[in-house]
């Protein structure tokens, strides 16, 4: 579906956090799940599925050629936008100044965003989380239950586990836990038969927030721009999806 098409696509939350716990007397230790099925985890994440391949073939040639004198290094931004709402852009690029500058030209022509003088201003919003995604359905081709998948979270030390909605409009667990686990967590999964489809590091809002119906259009201009640019990589923020 087109990139206008999807208004609250884009505008869906990081993923939202369940605040029912679940206790486990045998490990002793409570985790936080939720059997609801979820859309999305980051706007990054409907942003590539909108990109397509094209972007990547046409750019492959070129970048290949630039990197032998310019090698991309990763950078960093953190931009405060309309009503409280925080952004934190991943980018890779030869130089910070050419993509601030161009980062910098996205927000002047939407006006409402600037970048934070002070990093911890934004950072300070959110959680680094280590974050683990598998299928429902095993190695064996067996769905799995949600409360089997829990289960594997708790014996894997796991501080959440979600069902959610994959993009292909599946069902996936998803688990939660600390930064320095992810490996630890994919390679568990994994050798109980489970189908890994990512394990990365994500930044999660502590405390996502609501938009107007003015300011979420704002901020989907912002990503419209996003999108068609190659130099960034992963995106995060702290809304609070309407789903």
């Amino acid at each position: 579906q087109a990139w206008a098409d999807q208004p609250k696509m884009l505008l869906s939350s990081i993923g939202r956090l369940s605040t029912r716990p679940s206790v486990c007397a045998t490990l002793h230790r409570s985790i936080s799940s939720s059997p609801i099925t979820l859309k999305g985890h980051s706007k990054w994440q409907n942003i590539k599925a909108t990109k397509g391949k094209n972007d990547l073939i046409k750019s492959q040639a070129m970048n290949h050629l630039l990197k032998k004198d310019k090698p991309e290094q990763p950078f960093r931004f953190e931009i405060i936008g309309p009503s409280g709402s925080f952004f934190i852009l991943e980018t890779e690029a030869p130089n910070r100044s050419g993509i601030a500058s161009t980062i910098q030209k996205y927000m002047n022509k939407i006006g409402g965003f600037r970048l934070a003088a002070d990093s911890s201003a934004v950072l300070t919003w959110f959680d680094s989380k280590g974050v683990v995604r598998v299928d429902s359905v095993n190695k064996e081709g067996k769905t799995i239950p949600f409360e089997k998948a829990e289960e594997m979270g708790i014996e894997l030390d796991c501080e959440q586990v979600d069902s959610i909605e994959g993009e292909d409009g599946k069902t996936k667990f998803e688990m939660l836990c600390e930064p320095k686990q992810v490996n630890i967590v994919e390679e568990g999964l994994s050798s109980q038969g489970l189908v890994i489809e990512s394990a990365e590091t994500e930044m999660r809002p502590k405390h996502p927030i609501s938009l107007s119906e003015a300011d979420q259009k704002v901020v989907e201009k912002f990503y419209e721009f996003l999108q068609d640019d190659e130099n960034v990589k992963q995106i995060f923020d702290n809304i609070q999806s309407d789903d």
